[in-house]
């Protein structure tokens, strides 16, 4: 509910990466490892009566999650849509392809030098990826492509967000998967190439503690913007390629790297459990189990 994004990327994806998981250490000590979760991180019973300061509140004693109890709740449900709604619902797919290959199209760098995933030309080539991907028309990977190399071409050369979703590794994640899907073996190993270039930057700097030895702010934890988003982008790599392109460890350096930062942050604002700074929103704060 109210959890922390980056927390949520740590924790509740853990380290499971492809066909593997990899647990997060070895050497918590057991009492750590099976301890029961303090009230405040435990989830609520669905009929459960809120505080009072919920949900305007964010943090305890609100809860961060629910747990269904329903009898006529079935975990893992699967998501049955008609025949009308899938049409309905390819319609609107449609119309929205079209607006972007017409109103945005490869060749237009709008908003001005935005390259990025989050808002940017590297977004629309993974939107019409998933598009090819789903759909098997030829037309959708060609204009992902073009997409993505404009991307690629508006890159500046120094980078300045380490996350997927703002940052030079995004692009280049979504360039390695188009270039898999050409068979430009080459290419794949060179967008991958950067992005291990960069796992190792800040493994570097954070095993060493010189903070200030990448082009990043390494305080910055949120999954847009920060760390949290640079995990995601090890995940997904290992995920979507079935193999481990970032080595488990180092994404498990990052991951105690964040849970730290979280811990450090909410213990000086008094508190117990783990708080993230909100990018951009002075005094506003994320907050986890």
């Amino acid at each position: 509910m109210a959890m922390s994004k980056c927390v949520f990327i740590c924790l509740s994806f853990g380290l499971v990466l492809g066909s593997e998981s990899y647990p997060i250490s070895n050497t918590e000590p057991a009492d750590l490892v099976n301890a029961t979760p303090a009230p405040q991180d435990q989830c609520m019973p669905t009929n459960a009566s809120m505080p009072i300061e919920c949900p305007a509140h964010v943090g305890p004693p609100c809860p961060y999650c629910y747990t269904n109890y329903e009898s006529d709740y079935t975990t893992g449900s699967n998501l049955n849509f008609t025949d009308t709604e899938l049409a309905t619902i390819e319609l609107h797919m449609s119309r929205w392809i079209e607006y972007w290959q017409h109103r945005y199209p490869p060749t237009l760098v709008e908003p001005s030098g935005d390259y990025s995933v989050f808002t940017g030309l590297a977004g629309r080539a993974q939107l019409f990826l998933r598009v090819y991907l789903y759909t098997n028309n030829d037309t959708y990977l060609q204009l992902s492509k073009q997409y993505i190399t404009t991307a690629l071409q508006t890159l500046p050369q120094k980078q300045e967000y380490s996350s997927y979703f703002y940052g030079h590794v995004g692009v280049w994640t979504v360039a390695s998967m188009i270039s898999y899907l050409y068979n430009d073996s080459d290419g794949v190993m060179t967008y991958w190439k950067n992005i291990q270039n960069t796992f190792a930057e800040v493994n570097t700097a954070i095993e060493t503690k010189e903070y200030n030895s990448t082009p990043f702010d390494l305080s910055v934890d949120a999954l847009d913007q920060g760390l949290s988003g640079l995990l995601y982008t090890g995940m997904l790599l290992n995920e979507w390629f079935a193999e481990q392109v970032i080595d488990p460890n180092v994404l498990k350096n990052i991951t105690y790297f964040i849970i730290s930062s979280g811990v450090a942050t909410g213990q000086a604002l008094g508190h117990d459990w783990l708080m993230y700074q909100t990018p951009n929103v002075p005094g506003c704060y994320d907050w986890g189990m």
